[in-house]
This record gives C-alpha cells, sequence and structure tokens, in this order.
C-alpha cells in the first residue's frame, strides 16, 4: 500500500498489520525510522506467513470417519466456513486466519457415532509447522436383546450365540466377554 501521509525525517514509526486476509498469519509489527537525508519514498517489507491447518475426523480406535458434517465460527458466532468429511483430512488454511480463534462444531454425526462436543482452537499452523485438529467421534452404543423361539412361536432355552464384526472378529460385550 502507498502512505499518502508525510512522515517526518528522524523520526521513528511501528507498522502494524492490524488484519489479515484468510490463509495466512499476520506480520510482525515492523520498527522503522525515516532517515535525515533520503529521496521521495522508501519501502518496508511485511512478510505474511501462510496458514497451515487441518482437520482429521476419526473414531476412537483412528480410524478416519467420513460423512460427518461441520461449521466453524468465528469469535463472534459468524459460519466462516462449513465441510463434510471424507477418507482424507479436510485443508481449511485458505478459509481461516493465523492467531484468530475458531470454534469447530458438527452439525450432523455420521449414523452411529456421537456427536462431538464444539472445540475451540487458535489457528498456529504454519507451511513449515502445519497444525492438525483432530476431532474424535464416539461409536454409539446399542442394547441387542435376543430371543430364540421355535417356528411355533415357543421360547427355546439353551441356545448360544456369538456375534462377528464385519472383520469377521468375534465382538465382545461391556465385560469383555465375548458375544
Amino acid at each position: 500500500f502507498v502512505l499518502k501521509r508525510v512522515l517526518h525525517a528522524g523520526h521513528t514509526y511501528e507498522l502494524t498489520e492490524e488484519d489479515v486476509s484468510a490463509g495466512y498469519h499476520p506480520a510482525k509489527s515492523v520498527t522503522f525510522r525515516v532517515p535525515l537525508i533520503s529521496s521521495s519514498s522508501m519501502t518496508i517489507q511485511m512478510v505474511d506467513l501462510n496458514a497451515s491447518v487441518t482437520v482429521r475426523k476419526t473414531d476412537e480406535n483412528g480410524k478416519n470417519v467420513k460423512g460427518a458434517e461441520f461449521s466453524i465460527f468465528d469469535e463472534e458466532g459468524n459460519t466462516v466456513y462449513r465441510f463434510t468429511t471424507s477418507d482424507e483430512s479436510v485443508d481449511l488454511s485458505s478459509q481461516l486466519k493465523g492467531g484468530h480463534i475458531y470454534t469447530l462444531h458438527e452439525e450432523n454425526a455420521p449414523f452411529g457415532y456421537e456427536s462431538m462436543e464444539d472445540m475451540q482452537f487458535e489457528v498456529t499452523g504454519t507451511k513449515e509447522k502445519p497444525q492438525l485438529i483432530l476431532a474424535r467421534d464416539e461409536r454409539k452404543t446399542y442394547e441387542v436383546k435376543l430371543h430364540k423361539v421355535s417356528d411355533d412361536g415357543k421360547s427355546l432355552a439353551g441356545a448360544e450365540f456369538q456375534i462377528e464384526d464385519e472383520e469377521g472378529n468375534t465382538v465382545s460385550d461391556i465385560y469383555g466377554n465375548p458375544c
């Protein structure tokens, strides 16, 4: 930008970035002194670092969870970004401002999962030190009751059952006993 005011020779000033564009961290303030003898202009360079922040949605075993719907709110409660998780982490770098605080809110959890509580975070990641936010959902627990009956509807005693997950592993009850 071009400063359209005259600064006084020999005086010291501080240039501070008051707001930053999404996707960047604010530059550090620059202190400078206007020389007593100089040309009619001087150049001051400020460098904004790129922000780097991703969200990874997992279950309690660290497996990625797809289909979770999220909103991100700024400190005033305004919706900044909405997204749905997939098998990959979601890159939020271009949507958020470095140094700002946001709230990650799960609008809808995928079937079979509990929604996580809201999570506040500050954008601190850079290209050199990326920031990863782990958002975790717990699986819902369901109670299953089995009742073995004959084809005429009479209860049958002594039946034994085994429940297996989709990978063929025997499922355990809350006490660690095989189901």
